[in-house]
């Protein structure tokens, strides 16, 4: 049928109808057709991908959606973060304060303490010899950098934290954390200030 005798319903329809996948009942190959295309053989790997990839997309959309809803919400409060974190970080402005104090205020929580033991035992930090004490992992992380570790376990807990959307969080969360460490490295070989360039890749997002 040419396009002078369609219908300007039937051209219309034409003209937006998207590209659509298929599969042979045969030989289970897949193909993809479109409009004024010829049939086309895809990959199963490609197509997987390029699904996998729009169902993300549809996440992260729904994801932003959901943060502007909660924070255009008038009942809305956002999430304090926990006592014991904010008291350490007040402990590292304080010149008067010592490891062992902060050792003591963050054993006080088992969560943050399991967490201070696993980044001191990280490749970041790469020591030779496992920590074992919140304090050996507060000598080896540093007093500058205790206050941007505290900072982001505490956000991890509070702010990265959605049931409907956990598994996005989470990837956010990560995707965070791997740029604050990965800025405060090239501060450091820029001969710049190094917890500024982490708490800005922490936040970046």
């Amino acid at each position: 049928m040419s396009a002078a005798s369609k219908g300007p319903l039937q051209a219309g329809v034409e003209a937006i109808a998207p590209q659509f996948d298929t599969c042979c009942p045969h030989c289970n190959t897949q193909f993809r057709l479109g409009r004024d295309a010829p049939l086309m053989k895809v990959d199963t790997q490609t197509l997987l991908a390029e699904r996998e990839a729009e169902q993300m997309r549809k996440k992260d959309d729904e994801f932003q959606a959901f943060v502007v809803n909660k924070l255009l919400d008038k009942d809305f409060q956002i999430p304090l973060l926990p006592h014991v974190a904010v008291k350490v970080m007040r402990l590292t402005s304080d010149h008067h304060s010592s490891m062992q104090d902060m050792a003591r205020v963050i054993m006080t929580d088992q969560g943050i303490a399991a967490k201070i033991l696993q980044i001191a035992n990280s490749p970041v930090y790469a020591g030779t010899e496992q920590i074992k004490t919140v304090s050996q992992a507060l000598v080896r992380i540093g007093q500058t950098e205790i206050r941007n570790v505290m900072l982001s376990i505490a956000l991890q807990g509070k702010v990265f934290k959605s049931k409907s959307y956990a598994d996005l969080a989470k990837c956010l969360w990560e995707h965070s954390v791997a740029v604050a460490f990965a800025s405060r490295v090239v501060a450091n070989a820029l001969r710049m200030p190094k917890e500024e360039a982490f708490l800005s890749g922490l936040m970046h997002e």
